[in-house]
């Protein structure tokens, strides 16, 4: 849609979605929140306790439902709007990533002093990592892909790496993604 949302249709039978604030209060049509999953297939989540836990709300009526994490509206046709995530999950290859746990793992391989994983959007809107290292001696590119191959799945390996001498800090002392170099990719609908 022009203004970069994706239309992602209506509930189908036995599960209604409603567009919630952060109050877990639905919202009116056109208003920006998150989609969230109520009905029969929605379950009480997962064993054990995985930070994902939180996902699953059950009310005080009993009723439960599942946060999304997706930002998104009801358009006037009742049609739902997909807009983006509020957390910094991405999809790639159709699969949900979060950056931040590449990262992790990025920061356990020896010859990596440190290093942050970001996400971009590629010419037609898709994502992509990038791997921002500062490397220490004796780095391999060859050996931290290999590393990251061993312990990610293919799709959540970054595609682009860069070396930096140091990253740059806020004067709080935190990244400033700002001052990242920014890595363009093009990109084409298939």
């Amino acid at each position: 849609m022009e203004d970069g949302t994706f239309s992602i249709g209506k509930a189908i039978k036995g599960v209604e979605v409603k567009i919630l604030d952060k109050n877990l209060k639905e919202l009116p049509k056109g208003e920006i929140g998150e989609i969230c999953i109520f009905g029969e297939g929605v379950n009480r989540g997962y064993l054990g306790n995985p930070p994902e836990q939180a996902n699953f709300v059950t009310l005080s009526d009993g009723t439960h439902f599942y946060r999304s994490g997706d930002l998104g509206y009801v358009m006037p046709d009742g049609n739902m709007a997909f807009l983006h995530r509020r957390d910094e999950q991405v999809m790639i290859l159709g699969k949900r990533v979060e950056p931040e746990e590449v990262e992790n793992v990025l920061n356990e391989f020896p010859e990596v002093e440190r290093g942050i994983v970001r996400a971009f959007l590629d010419e037609a809107g898709l994502h992509f990592l990038v791997a921002y290292i500062v490397p220490q001696k004796g780095f391999s590119l060859h050996d931290v892909k290999e590393y990251l191959k061993s312990k990610l799945t293919d799709f959540m390996v970054p595609e682009f790496f860069v070396e930096m001498k140091e990253l740059p800090l806020t004067h709080r002392g935190k990244i400033d993604m700002k001052a990242l170099p920014k890595v363009l990719k093009e990109g084409s609908y298939k």
